[in-house]
């Protein structure tokens, strides 16, 4: 729980800032420095390529699983606008491949090729198609977080601070119920 509390912490603290949006969230722009704290990088940079030097292959995709549906369709040319709400749902990916402990549409990519879990992405399904987190131990709080921050309309998804309570409010539920364990193993 503590690096996703220091996602939500750095990205809130980004929404804030004159930055105001990152538009790249992905797990592998979320470091980890020598004291286990993580950080955000990859923000507020202008991208280097030009259409024409975009390959359109495997690895092309797969860096997109993390956008969000609305700005799917936009990403044909670099540069495109980014939203806070697309930060959010970059989030949810995230969380899942915490979740699954793998990558984003863990489950989905054992039998579609990232091109084809786009497609279905961007075709605003109902339901829409997001990532399937199965029977894994996740708590409750988390998953609702998850599928709210990763909803279809992007009005629906909370915002950094809002994200930032719900993850305080899971950590200290987390802390009481280890407290409790420990007081109970104590007594026995």
């Amino acid at each position: 729980m503590s690096l996703i509390h220091d996602v939500v912490k750095g990205m809130a603290y980004l929404h804030n800032s004159e930055v105001m949006v990152h538009g790249k969230l992905r797990s592998c722009n979320c470091l980890i420095d020598g004291r286990f704290v993580l950080k955000i990088s990859d923000f507020g940079l202008k991208t280097l390529t030009t259409p024409s030097e975009i390959i359109k292959d495997n690895v092309y995709y797969m860096k997109l699983l993390w956008v969000a549906p609305e700005l799917l369709p936009l990403t044909v040319v670099p540069g495109t606008p980014a939203t806070q709400k697309g930060d959010v749902y970059s989030f949810a990916i995230i969380l899942e491949e915490i979740v699954v402990r793998g990558g984003p549409f863990e489950d989905a990519r054992q039998t579609m090729i990232p091109q084809d879990i786009l497609s279905r992405v961007v075709s605003r399904e109902v339901p829409p198609f997001r990532p399937t987190v199965g029977n894994r131990a996740c708590q409750e709080d988390l998953l609702e977080l998850m599928e709210r921050s990763w909803a279809d309309n992007p009005d629906d998804r909370p915002t950094f601070e809002a994200i930032r309570g719900v993850i305080r409010y899971i950590r200290n539920f987390i802390f009481l119920d280890r407290k409790r364990d420990v007081n109970n193993l104590l007594i026995e």
